[in-house]
């Protein structure tokens, strides 16, 4: 009896204690507290940002650099350059740097936006460097498409059949491990698949961005800047149509004297179109 009245006492004084404790803590005892060790962002535009940089980027190198090969053919600049002193080696290393220091502050601003919503970059020295290679291959994918295009339209076709493949196949929206092993093999032909791989390494996982990332956009790009293009392309400006051989290098005496008979040409072109059209106005009796 008395082990019974003792037990009922130390009852009663925790049922005494249990009242003294407020509602909330008998509800939620415990205050959970969750810390973020993935540097992987939780926010979608922060996780996209790098990808669509890289897409944005790679459509203007190519859209800029198949614009304006094919568009020097089109206005007969390109046999202007068949006759300058300028080298094929000269010409291609001008565009390259044009349009690298085009695309390249494009770049500076895109990255600038990007930090804007949140994105850091612990590494800009390797950020530069990757931006840079994925350029420079993107140039030599745009000179390779201007050896296929005829016009500008098509370029700009070509361009933006580039980028609706880019925006599903590199990447961007799909991991490449979801893809099947065909499919992989497209995505490692354009340089956004490399840029995207490398700037999530660099960025987001704080992990050493893999040597053959780098060194296959490398490639890529050393490779394309090599390949010769096809006659109705770039041919005429780069290397000799007939035997793919570079240019010799004519004197300035030479490219004077095609300057003066082209201008003697669009003269008389210019001369015979006033005079059917003068010959039009007589017929129909006006002034």
């Amino acid at each position: 009896m008395r082990r019974i009245h003792s037990s009922l006492e130390g009852l009663d004084a925790a049922l005494q204690q249990a009242r003294s404790v407020p509602p909330e803590i008998l509800v939620s005892p415990f205050n959970a507290a969750i810390t973020e060790v993935s540097r992987l962002p939780s926010m979608p535009a922060v996780f996209y940002a790098p990808g669509a940089l890289a897409l944005l980027i790679q459509h203007l190198a190519v859209t800029f650099a198949a614009l304006s090969l094919v568009r020097e053919r089109e206005l007969g600049l390109s046999e202007v350059f068949k006759v300058s002193p300028l080298g094929v080696s000269e010409a291609l290393v001008g565009k390259y740097l044009a349009f690298t220091f085009i695309a390249g502050a494009v770049a500076a601003v895109l990255s600038a936006s990007m930090i804007a919503f949140g994105t850091t970059i612990d590494d800009p020295g390797l950020y530069a460097t990757i931006l840079l290679l994925m350029i420079l291959a993107s140039l030599g994918l745009g000179f390779a498409v201007s050896g296929v295009a005829r016009t500008d339209t098509q370029a700009v076709q070509y361009s933006m059949m580039i980028l609706l493949v880019s925006i599903f196949f590199t990447g961007f929206v799909l991991p490449l491990e979801q893809l099947i092993l065909g499919v992989r093999a497209i995505s490692f032909l354009l340089p956004a698949t490399y840029g995207i791989l490398a700037m999530h390494d660099t960025l987001f996982r704080a992990t050493p961005v893999e040597p053959l990332v780098l060194g296959g956009l490398a490639l890529y790009a050393a490779v394309l800047a090599a390949v010769d293009p096809c006659e109705e392309g770039s041919a005429s400006l780069l290397y000799e149509a007939l035997d793919g051989r570079p240019q010799r290098v004519p004197s300035v005496t030479q490219l004077g004297r095609y300057l003066v008979a082209r201008r003697i040409q669009l003269t008389l072109e210019v001369v015979h179109e006033l005079l059917d059209l003068g010959r039009v106005h007589g017929a129909l009796g006006l002034e």
